[in-house]
């Protein structure tokens, strides 16, 4: 499960669209965990040709006006989804290319992949998640051709408490990712540290799967190196009503990614629908969601010392981190709700099918 992935089954799930357009939905399903997006398998090769035949059978017999697709952008998976691009351009559909990632402009500079992606985005609709993610494809994308469009998650706060927070005892601190390196769990250890160091009282709770950079027990080896056991509890992946019971219980989330395709993380939404202030960095998205010092904070990556600080801030001022997190949750509710994003998508589907009937007539 990743935030793609949930994404995309929330966009099938999208009532609105059924009630307007008849809808036809082919299913991508190549990788079988985490560890297996991007990785080359023989079995991959089959399950393509498969897709690629239901695919002209669904185009010869349902003629449709219109596609929605999701494709990778990088890697050998771009090249992939390459080919679906080839069958809509032989059939002259025009398409809405979602995109949920970001690492072109790093590409930009082979002439071969230049080309390569002017082709793929000639003519289509680009659904991007932010203004601040556009700048990764300008290179190949007019600005006329893109829209935005922000990601949005089930409300399933409502019925919880969500400003009764830690009363008494020791404020937890949350991280709630995948360990893998890049999201920034060793960098929250070392702030840790500093905390630990200045004798403020605190827990810190990470949640996720292990990855094979950083398996349950190199992080176990690393808060037993930064001497952090009775600070720091490893809980292993959450999912579902344990996931939000988590994300309830907390005092602050923090997401110090340094990751470089990071674009519109669902976590830090899930923070601010559980009225959660948030300390993550400046990539991606994330400063267009999170209002720095008014709904959490902006740290530069890769800085420890800088989020000691932050985080010092708000454990010594849980009334102010309890109004950033009231500020949270009221710009969730205003920007990031799915019933927010459901009109949003159904908006843009209007505009783009409307248009296509135009051109037509």
């Amino acid at each position: 499960m990743h935030g793609s992935n949930l994404m995309n089954q929330s966009v099938v799930s999208c009532q609105e669209l059924y009630e307007k357009y008849t809808v036809k939905v082919l299913p991508l399903h190549y990788a079988t965990s985490i560890a297996d997006i991007g990785a080359i398998r023989g079995g991959k090769f089959f399950t393509l040709g498969g897709y690629l035949v239901k695919l002209l059978q669904l185009i010869v017999t349902f003629r449709p006006d219109g596609v929605y697709f999701v494709p990778a952008i990088t890697g050998m998976s771009f090249y992939r989804d390459c080919l679906f691009a080839l069958i809509f351009k032989c059939f002259g559909i025009h398409v809405m290319y979602h995109l949920h990632g970001k690492g072109i402009k790093n590409k930009l500079d082979s002439p071969f992949l230049f080309k390569l992606y002017r082709w793929f985005f000639q003519d289509a609709t680009i659904i991007h998640l932010s203004p601040l993610l556009y700048e990764d494809i300008q290179g190949v994308v007019p600005v006329n051709r893109c829209t935005f469009l922000p990601n949005g998650i089930e409300d399933l706060y409502l019925d919880l408490s969500i400003n009764e927070k830690h009363a008494n005892g020791e404020p937890v601190i949350l991280f709630l990712s995948n360990l893998v390196p890049s999201k920034g769990p060793v960098v929250l250890l070392e702030a840790c540290r500093f905390l630990k160091d200045k004798g403020l009282e605190f827990k810190t709770y990470f949640v996720g799967n292990p990855s094979t950079e950083l398996t349950k027990e190199i992080f176990s080896e690393t808060i037993d190196r930064l001497r952090l056991r009775s600070h720091v509890k490893y809980l292993g992946p959450k999912y579902g009503k344990d996931k939000h019971e988590i994300l309830a219980q907390a005092d602050i989330l923090v997401f110090p990614t340094y990751f470089s395709k990071e674009a519109f993380p669902l976590i830090v939404l899930e923070a601010m629908a559980a009225g959660l202030p948030v300390v993550s960095t400046r990539e991606g998205a994330i400063p267009e969601i999170i209002d720095d010092g008014v709904t959490g904070f902006i740290i530069d990556k890769q800085n420890p010392g800088k989020l000691a600080e932050k985080l010092e801030y708000l454990i010594s001022n849980l009334d102010q981190a309890k109004k950033m997190g009231q500020a949270g949750r009221a710009k969730f509710e205003q920007n990031y709700t799915i019933e927010k994003f459901y009109h949003n998508l159904v908006e843009i589907f209007n505009e783009v099918m409307g248009a296509q009937d135009s051109e037509v007539r």
